[in-house]
């Protein structure tokens, strides 16, 4: 619950056009360690993050339902992961408010010799969901947008949007003008992608967005 105001740019690569090779473990990494305090960026930019191969993968992993995520911006960065991948939250349950996301992301499904490697969290959907801002959203996503390419190579079901890859919250005044892939790597009868400009699949509400 602890909250936190940045004061100035973070630069995790040697410089601000440079990614880290250091992963970056998620803030609320997982489902019981969600995240139910505030982050608030205060208009700075978060430089060349790096998260990969994590099935909760973004600047903050679980946001909780009194958990915020606001006034920031990405920039150089990678987000990749397994199951919920969000170029600022993987899974998000609070409110995300006037953020920029600038990163690079990718969700993808592992091959372990017999089966996929998905993981599923509290009984949810094991479909694999990528996201400019969340992977997948209860919550509020206002004032935000994403600039950069959406890729989801899911193996029996996959959603992707520019915000949001799988919504049942609120997507408001929110924009997305990054391209938005799902290929699925295996195809059989039943299996299914879903992509779309703003939300993959969507049964919450959208209001005043744009798609370019």
């Amino acid at each position: 619950t602890i909250n936190a105001v940045l004061a100035n740019n973070i630069v995790f690569g040697k410089d601000n056009s440079t990614r880290c090779t250091v992963k970056w473990t998620p803030i609320g990494k997982d489902l019981l360690h969600q995240f139910a305090g505030i982050l608030d960026g205060a208009g700075y930019t978060i430089y060349g993050i790096y998260v990969d191969s994590i099935p909760i993968a973004g600047i903050v992993g679980f946001l909780k339902e009194d958990g915020i995520v606001k006034n920031l911006r990405t920039n150089t960065g990678y987000i990749g992961g397994t199951f919920r991948v969000g170029g600022i939250v993987g899974y998000n349950n609070g409110t995300i408010q006037s953020v920029e996301n600038n990163n690079r992301v990718e969700a993808f499904y592992r091959w372990n010799g017999s089966n996929t490697s998905y993981v599923s969290n509290g009984g949810d959907s094991t479909s694999i969901y990528a996201g400019g801002i969340a992977g997948r959203s209860n919550g509020s996503i206002i004032a935000s947008s994403n600039k950069m390419p959406i890729n989801n190579k899911a193996a029996q079901e996959g959603c992707s949007g520019g915000i949001a890859g799988y919504n049942t919250g609120e997507i408001y005044n929110s924009g997305n003008s990054g391209t938005v892939k799902v290929n699925l790597a295996i195809l059989r009868d039943l299996h299914k992608a879903y992509s779309g400009g703003i939300a993959g699949y969507n049964t919450g509400s959208i209001n005043k967005i744009r798609n370019i």
